[in-house]
């Protein structure tokens, strides 16, 4: 039962840090897309974090720095957390497929959580989260 608690809580972190990834990068990518003269507008219309985005805009180096250092921070902590919390899921189906091997549990087991927290870093903490802060930076 340990073991069923510590991977839920250990794949639940691992989806935490992706998308705290993907915030980041979203930041990082509407601070440099929105035109400061939007700001204008946002504020009259009092949308929430309007002043608090053009304060960021305002110190563009040092808000594109913090954004760089916790997409840095997440992408470590999901490469920490996430090897260990899916390498060891494999198993008894590698087991029940005649693989007694460790050393080819390990491997396969492995490139399974490497590809499978690749695939995600990719989609979810890259991809769709430039493409949103591009079309949405507002």
């Amino acid at each position: 039962m340990l073991t069923l608690t510590t991977d839920v809580i250990n794949i639940a972190f691992a989806i935490i840090l992706v998308f705290l990834n993907g915030f980041f990068v979203a930041a990082e990518f509407a601070l440099v897309k929105i035109r400061p003269s939007r700001f204008d507008a946002q504020l009259e219309k009092n949308r929430p974090f309007a002043a608090t985005a053009r304060w960021l805009t305002q110190r563009m180096d040092a808000s594109l720095s913090a954004c760089q250092l916790g997409i840095t921070k997440a992408s470590l902590g999901l490469g920490w957390i996430g090897e260990p919390a899916i390498a060891h899921l494999p198993r008894p189906l590698l087991l029940a497929a005649g693989v007694t091997s460790e050393i080819w549990m390990h491997g396969i087991a492995f490139a399974v959580a490497f590809t499978s927290i690749t695939a995600a870093h990719l989609v979810f903490n890259e991809q769709a989260p430039k493409i949103y802060a591009l079309r949405q930076p507002e």
